[in-house]
C-alpha cells in the first residue's frame, strides 16, 4: 500500500479526536481524499430502510446531492443504480470500481479529465451500508484495489466511532435531558408551591385571613418530612388537615393511618400499635399487623394524642426514635418507616405540668406545629362553609342545590358555634331535610329558630292588663319581641323574617320596647 503509515496514524489520531458523527464523516471524507489524490470525495449511506442512499458528507466543499431509491433502476435506468447492481451493491460487498462519465457528470458537475471510483465499504455484519464516490485524476492516484481497502479499513473504523460517537451523544442528550428534566421538575415544584394554597381552598374552605395562613402553612409543611403537632378545638378540622398533610408529602402514596387516641381502650392500646403473634396471649389466634406496622412507607396520623396512657407514651417515644419494634409474643424486632403527625385540643402544656403527659414525647411529635382556629375566630367563613356543604348535599343525593337566604346567612354569624366545623355540618344537614322540596334555607329551617323561636302561642301572660285591649296588645307584642330577640341573638333581619315584618317596621318597635343588646 503505497499509503505511508505516518498519514494512516495521523489519520486516525485525527478520527479519534471526532464525537459528533458529521464531523467524523466530514473528516473522513477529507482523509480520504488526501491519501487517494482525490479532487472530491462524496460519503452516502443507506437509510433504515436500506432502499435509499442519501448523502452523509463530503470534501472539499459541500456537495448538495439528492437522495435517491436504489431500486429505481427497474423503473427508469437511474446510473447510480446501475452502477450499484454492476458492483453487487444491493446484496454483497463489491470488489473492484466502475468508471462511469454520467454519474460522475451528477455527481460532481461533469469536471472534465477526472475519473469517478466507486467503492462500497461493508461495515461489520458485512452489508454495504456506505458508498464512496472519490472524483480522481484521469492518470495518477491510488491504485483501485488500495483505494477499495483504506475505503474498508476507514469505513469499518469510522463505523466502529459513530458508534462510540453516537453512544457518547446519546449518553450526553440523556444527560442533558436528566438536568433540564430536573429544573422542570424544579420549576414544577416552585409553581406547585405557590400555588397549592388555592388548589387546598377547595377542601379547606374559607377566605379569611386565618384560613388563607392555614393553607400556606399546610403547603410550606406537608413537602417536609417532620412530625406534626396539629393544636385545635373539636370539630375544626384537624384529621382534614392531617390527610392534606399527607397528601403533599412524598409519602402520599404509602397508607395513611388513622387513630382516635380517645377512642382506644386503654387494655387494647399496645396490642393495636405494637401487633402481635399468633398465640402470645388469650384470644389471640392469629398474628396481627399494627399499626407501626401498616403505617410504613405512610403517615400515622394520631388524634386525640393527649388522650394517650402515659404507659404507651414511653413505648412510642422508643419507636419514633428507633424506628423499630417488637410484635406483642416476638423475639424479632421490625423495622417502619412513617412519618407521625398528632392532634388534640387539649392544652399539653397543661398536662406536661400535671404529669400526665411526657414532655420528651412533646418535642418527638412536636417538630413542627399548626393551629387551627375556630369557626367564631372566622365568622366570614361560615356562609361559604354552609355553602358548600349543601353542594355536597345535593351531589350526594342528586338533587339540586340549595341556597342560604340573608336571613338565615345572618343568623349562622351570630351563633358561637362550640362544636365549630363539625356543628355547622349537621346543622346544614338538619336544615337540608327540613326545608324539603324548597330551594332556600330560611332561618326557620335552621335548628336554633325552630328550637328556640317562640312563637305566639307560646307567648303567656298573667293576666289582661287594666289598659285593656290595646295594652294587652302591646304587652302580648313586647314579649313576643323580647323572646324573639334573645332566641336570634339580636339579629333583627332574623327576627323580620320568622315574624314576617319589614325591617324597619321591627326596628321602630324595638325601639318602643326598649328592648337592644345587653
Amino acid at each position: 500500500m503505497t499509503a505511508s503509515c505516518r498519514q494512516i496514524l495521523e489519520a486516525c489520531v485525527t478520527l479519534s479526536a471526532q464525537q459528533d458523527i458529521a464531523a467524523l464523516r466530514e473528516s473522513f471524507c477529507r482523509i480520504m481524499g488526501e491519501i487517494v489524490s482525490a479532487r472530491s470525495v462524496l460519503m452516502m449511506g443507506l437509510d433504515a430502510t436500506g432502499e435509499s442512499l442519501l448523502p452523509l458528507a463530503s470534501s472539499p466543499e459541500p456537495c448538495v446531492v439528492p437522495g435517491f431509491n436504489v431500486f429505481e433502476s427497474e423503473r427508469n435506468e437511474h446510473p447510480v443504480s446501475i452502477a450499484l447492481r454492476a458492483q453487487g451493491l444491493l446484496t454483497e460487498p463489491p470488489e473492484g470500481q466502475l468508471l462511469m462519465a454520467s454519474l460522475r457528470e451528477i455527481l460532481f458537475s461533469g469536471e472534465p479529465g477526472a475519473r469517478l471510483v466507486i467503492i462500497a465499504a461493508p461495515s461489520a455484519s458485512g452489508r454495504a451500508e456506505t458508498i464512496f464516490f472519490a472524483l480522481t485524476d484521469a492518470k495518477g492516484g491510488l491504485p483501485a484495489a488500495d483505494a477499495a481497502e483504506l475505503a474498508v479499513i476507514f469505513a469499518r473504523f469510522c463505523d466502529a466511532r459513530g458508534r462510540s460517537a453516537s453512544s457518547y451523544l446519546q449518553m450526553s442528550d440523556a444527560s442533558t435531558l436528566l438536568s433540564r428534566s430536573l429544573e422542570n421538575a424544579d420549576k414544577e415544584r416552585k409553581r406547585m408551591r405557590r400555588t397549592l394554597p388555592e388548589a387546598l381552598s377547595g377542601k379547606l374552605v374559607g377566605t379569611s385571613a386565618p384560613m388563607r395562613q392555614l393553607r400556606d402553612t399546610i403547603a410550606k409543611y406537608g413537602p417536609v418530612d417532620l412530625s406534626i403537632l396539629i393544636l385545635g378545638e373539636t370539630g375544626t378540622g384537624k384529621e382534614l388537615a392531617a390527610r392534606e398533610l399527607h397528601r403533599l408529602s412524598d409519602r402520599s402514596r404509602g397508607p395513611f393511618i388513622a387513630i382516635n387516641m380517645a377512642a382506644l381502650p386503654e387494655t387494647l392500646a399496645e396490642s393495636e400499635f405494637f401487633g402481635h403473634v399468633k398465640g402470645a396471649f388469650t384470644g389471640a389466634q392469629a398474628s396481627r399487623a399494627g399499626y407501626f406496622a401498616s403505617a410504613h412507607g405512610g403517615t400515622l396520623f394520631l388524634d386525640e394524642i393527649g388522650d394517650m396512657p402515659l404507659a404507651l407514651q414511653a413505648k412510642l417515644l422508643r419507636v419514633l426514635q428507633d424506628k423499630v419494634f417488637r410484635p406483642i409474643g416476638s423475639d424479632t424486632e421490625h423495622r417502619s418507616d412513617f412519618r407521625i403527625i398528632a392532634a388534640t385540643h387539649r392544652d399539653l402544656h397543661d398536662l406536661m405540668r400535671r404529669r400526665e403527659f411526657r414532655e420528651d414525647l412533646f418535642y418527638r411529635i412536636g417538630e413542627a406545629r399548626i393551629l387551627i382556629p375556630p369557626l367564631r375566630e372566622r365568622s366570614e367563613d361560615i356562609a361559604g362553609l354552609a355553602a358548600h356543604f349543601l353542594n355536597a348535599l345535593a351531589q350526594q343525593h342528586g338533587q339540586a342545590p340549595k341556597r342560604l337566604s340573608e336571613g338565615a346567612k345572618e343568623l349562622l354569624a351570630s351563633l358561637p358555634f362550640a362544636g365549630n366545623v363539625r356543628e355547622l355540618q349537621a346543622m346544614m344537614t338538619d336544615a337540608w331535610l327540613t326545608a324539603g322540596e324548597a330551594g332556600e334555607i330560611a332561618p326557620e329551617h335552621l335548628p336554633p329558630m325552630r328550637d328556640a323561636v317562640v312563637t305566639p302561642a307560646q307567648v303567656e301572660f298573667d293576666a289582661i292588663p287594666s289598659g285593656g285591649l290595646k295594652a294587652a296588645c302591646e304587652a302580648f307584642e313586647r314579649k313576643l319581641l323580647v323572646s324573639s330577640f334573645r332566641a336570634a341573638r339580636g339579629n333583627t333581619t332574623q327576627i323580620a323574617e320568622r315574624l314576617r315584618l319589614p325591617r324597619r317596621t321591627l326596628v321602630d318597635k324595638l325601639k318602643k320596647y326598649g328592648i337592644e343588646k345587653d
